[in-house]
């Protein structure tokens, strides 16, 4: 996290900081007391609903606000603790019993306020009132402004402790009340927040006041609102509700497709949990400066330009496939978190990962070209290898206060969690998991739960102990290993032995304390038959019987469900990839390259077995299986290829890879199939960074030539790969050239082409001017993310850390609340052992809070894991290509 707003020093008798009109109650002692904003809050004070009224101009830098929150007192009380952070706020008070008493305000940490009061509220129902302002924000997060072109837009972000930094409110999940929210703004913007617009009356003064109708029961995380000069764009389809995306101005051709893709998820998801869409109407806001790529607010969901803003007709594929399963997953969230929220966020999960999991099988039902579950089948590989680390966290993590919230937004709660849903979908059966659900739902609707209340819904559903079999895979950090090996005893039934340990990658000792209840699904094959088995390894070891003969092979993972590494005896592993792959599913030879990597990485695989195992899957040509190795041969090439091997290494990459490529030649056919236009760039790509190809990076930059010479001369869509590649061996002349195209302000597709190719730069100079856009402004905070994960070379990313020590400081003001988990990710791609030792020295004063320290020791533990395994497999793999040959 960056560096948070603090609140300045009491300066003078009866007057507080930051404008705060009232003095601060001296405690016992003549301290006064401070509130703690990131402490939980108590429920002797509970909110039941709220009426804001804002006047926002865009245009200006400040806006104001009245505040009414209707709450329920238990108890007498002289003090009432709630949340606001960065407020000036003018006046404060309360009513109840037809009596108005003042408030004196305390501020203290992390939005912390403490209203005391004279005379003491009886317990009951009591009214409190605040008149405030506050600056608009420059970066995102709260309420923050954005220039686009000569036009300011005002958006919100309130997820997941940001509404506090918006109006005074109780800011925890727990509280969902009502929300009538009225916002006057300059006549001709369109305003736009959670609930149906009710009246619009001008004011005379070149404004215009709007009143919303009441929400259904929000908390404060899911509040929302926008203001600007917005085109609108409404569905004209059979939405069961009103639905319409919302647009900077001039963009409006673009949103068609997002249009028509929400409406076909939207009519899943109503189907799939059983019940209407829970709110009122539908808007999906795009957002040009956006902090993170989208945010569920309940009948207003944000989202990046480039998910919401894109040509359905000439969309690269990717494109389209991320668009959605963003859309999905926000759609999910109606239900998953907004309809049923956690009370608190150590069950976060529950939003997130059955978002990411429905998200999948939303996208694979109403596109199933993209075949995005089997996307998701190769994302638990990914997630697997950082659950592994030490310090990992498990998806429920304890939370007790609100410190460190932000971090519980990481891959591990959305795609362990949604991993794990998998599992347990196969494991129940999806009829018995679906019930469960929508039991927990109509239970809980518009209300609080958690996890507990959900293993109760689904161990009624399935009518087995769902939970307590779910919850050391949630509440744990680390991956089951599964030990298989087949055994068929002359004149017994065949049966496969299976023995439970924890995953371990190489450095780690392997541990048997493993209190995991595995759902363990085998795949056996004889002949053309096969046969799944399903047991649970609830001990160190268990026998499995099989039906019939001794089959030929067995897979100990069954369309790659289970969360969970596994390993075979080496000769049966060998037999399996190079005699039976074509036996195994989609899913099971998509799992495979992951597995294989896996057990290299762990010591139990030979660099000579693994990089054979690859060449025979090569022949393979389903395409995310494709994708997969060219991922493998990336990260293989990263941590493994000694220099003087390089040459050798991307005639190795050509060999494989390059067959792939000719079969999918580019023809003038519309028609071609999805999954040949999805894994064509992805191999241009490995056969100009890996393999060194001179043709394709001859025709990349003469693409980005023609572009830069006449930017209508060439599809956004073939900018995103050509771009980069230009811009890797570029002059100055080049890197002048791109920013000019920047500058005439693309479509967003463009934008982020450019933005990408500007962190592509290896020479160090043109690299640090780069990354100096961030600063200038000429940027966005957001791209920066973009900046630095374009950066390739080792040389460059050296470079790019130099400039980051110089000017970190400045980075965090720039960046906002995030900065310092998005710098510290830099060093990420460091692998050797002095380059830890560095990054080491430098964040030791700088890593402020703990979740910031957390997001540091994975960081180093990502390079330290790398500088093992580079020091473990470069001898053994030069010694393999040497023995392969001259290129």
């Amino acid at each position: 996290m960056g560096s948070r707003p603090v609140w300045c020093l009491l300066a003078l008798v009866g007057l507080t900081a930051c404008g705060q009109l009232f003095p601060r109650r001296a405690a016992p002692g003549g301290r006064a007391a401070t509130p703690d904003g990131a402490r939980r809050l108590d429920r002797s004070v509970v909110p039941q609903a709220y009426t804001l009224d804002l006047q926002v101009d865009p245009n200006g830098a400040t806006y104001a606000g009245t505040a009414r929150i209707k709450v329920q007192i238990a108890g007498e009380r002289q003090a009432v603790r709630l949340h606001a952070h960065g407020l000036t706020i003018e006046a404060a008070s309360a009513e109840q019993g037809g009596q108005t008493w003042p408030a004196t305000v305390d501020a203290g940490p992390d939005g912390g306020l403490t209203l005391r009061f004279d005379h003491a509220l009886a317990s009951g129902e009591a009214v409190l009132r605040f008149q405030f302002h506050r600056a608009l924000l420059r970066t995102p997060g709260g309420v923050w402004r954005h220039q686009l072109g000569e036009h300011w837009y005002a958006f919100t972000r309130f997820q997941p402790d940001r509404a506090r930094q918006a109006f005074p409110c109780f800011d925890q999940p727990e509280f969902k009340t009502p929300f009538e929210v009225s916002i006057t703004a300059p006549q001709g913007h369109v305003v736009v927040a959670n609930a149906p617009r009710a009246t619009s009356e001008p004011d005379g003064q070149g404004r215009v006041k709007h009143r919303f109708k009441a929400t259904r029961p929000l908390p404060t995380y899911l509040v929302g609102f926008a203001v600007g000069p917005f085109d609108v764009v409404a569905s004209d389809g059979e939405a069961e509700v009103p639905l319409r995306i919302i647009t900077a101005k001039g963009r409006r051709p673009l949103a068609a497709y997002a249009l028509e893709r929400s409406e076909e998820l939207l009519g899943w998801m109503t189907d799939w949990f059983g019940r209407p869409y829970p709110f009122q109407k539908l808007d999906l806001l795009a957002i040009p400066d956006a902090s993170v790529g989208a945010v569920e607010n309940a009948g207003l969901i944000t989202a990046r330009e480039t998910l919401l803003l894109l040509d359905g007709a000439t969309a690269d594929p990717q494109a389209r496939l991320w668009a959605q399963l963003v859309l999905a997953h926000e759609l999910a969230h109606a239900w998953m978190g907004n309809l049923v929220t956690p009370g608190w966020w150590n069950d976060l999960w529950l939003n997130e990962a059955f978002a990411t999991w429905l998200a999948a099988k939303a996208v694979d039902a109403v596109d199933s070209e993209l075949e995005a579950d089997l996307e998701a089948v190769g994302r638990i590989h990914w997630v697997m290898a950082i659950d592994s680390r030490e310090g990992a966290p498990p998806v429920r993590r304890p939370l007790p206060d609100g410190t460190g919230v932000e971090r519980a937004f990481d891959r591990i709660t959305y795609s362990k969690g949604a991993a794990v849903l998998r599992m347990a979908e196969a494991w129940l059966g999806e009829e018995a998991l679906q019930k469960g659900v929508q039991a927990w739902l109509e239970r809980f609707a518009y209300g609080n739960a958690n996890t507990a209340d959900l293993f109760a819904a689904l161990d009624a559903a399935a009518e087995r102990p769902v939970g307590s079999t779910l919850q050391a895979f949630l509440d744990q950090p680390g991956v089951p290993l599964v030990r298989a090996e087949l055994k068929c005893p002359a004149g017994q039934a065949p049966f496969v032995h299976l023995e439970r340990g924890r995953y371990q990658a190489t450095g780690g000792d392997e541990n048997d304390d493993a209190p995991w209840s595995v759902p363990v699904c085998l795949r056996a094959g004889r002949g053309k038959a096969t046969e799944r088995t399903c047991a649970l390894l609830d001990g160190p070891s268990r026998d499995v019987t099989l039906a019939g003969a001794c089959p030929d092979w067995i897979h100990p993972n069954a369309d790659q469900a289970g969360y969970y590494r596994w390993t075979l005896p080496q000769p049966a592993l060998v037999e399996l990839v190079r005699d039976h792959r074509k036996r195994l599913t989609p899913a099971e030879r998509i799992g495979l390259v992951g597995q294989l990597e896996a057990q290299l990485e762990a010591g139990l695989l030979p660099v000579d077995v693994y990089v054979t195992a690859l060449t025979a899957i090569a022949s393979d040509e389903h395409r995310i299986v494709v994708e997969h190795l060219v991922a493998a041969l990336a990260r293989l090439a990263r941590v493994a290829v000694d220099p003087p091997q390089a040459p050798a290494y991307a005639a190795l990459v050509r060999r494989l890879l390059t067959p792939h490529l000719t079969r999918l030649t580019e023809t003038d056919d519309p028609d071609a199939p999805v999954d040949a236009t999805l894994l064509r760039p992805r191999l241009e790509d490995a056969l100009i960074w890996l393999g060194d190809d001179e043709g394709l990076t001859a025709r990349a930059e003469a693409l980005a030539d023609r572009f830069l010479a006449d930017p209508e001369a060439v599809e956004p869509e073939e900018l995103v790969r050509a771009l980069p590649v230009a811009a890797r061996t570029g002059d100055v002349a080049r890197w002048e050239a791109l920013v000019g195209a920047l500058g005439k302000e693309p479509d967003p597709v463009t934008r982020a082409a450019l933005v990408t190719a500007l962190g592509a730069f290896e020479d160090p100079v043109l690299l640090g001017r780069s990354l100096g856009l961030i600063l200038d402004g000429t940027l966005m905070p957001d791209e920066y993310r973009a900046v630095t994960r374009a950066i390739a070379k080792p040389a460059a990313r050296a470079a790019a850390w130099r400039w980051l020590e110089l000017h970190y400081a400045a980075l965090e003001e720039r960046l906002g609340a995030n900065a310092t988990a998005s710098l510290v990710t830099l060093a990420a791609g460091f692998c050797d052992q002095a380059r830890k030792d560095e990054v080491a020295r430098f964040f030791a004063d700088r890593q402020g809070a703990p979740s910031v320290a957390r997001d540091v020791d994975l960081v180093l533990q990502s390079v330290d894991r790398c500088a093992r395994l580079s020091a473990a497999l470069r001898p053994p793999l030069s010694a393999w290509l040497t023995a392969q040959g001259a290129p």
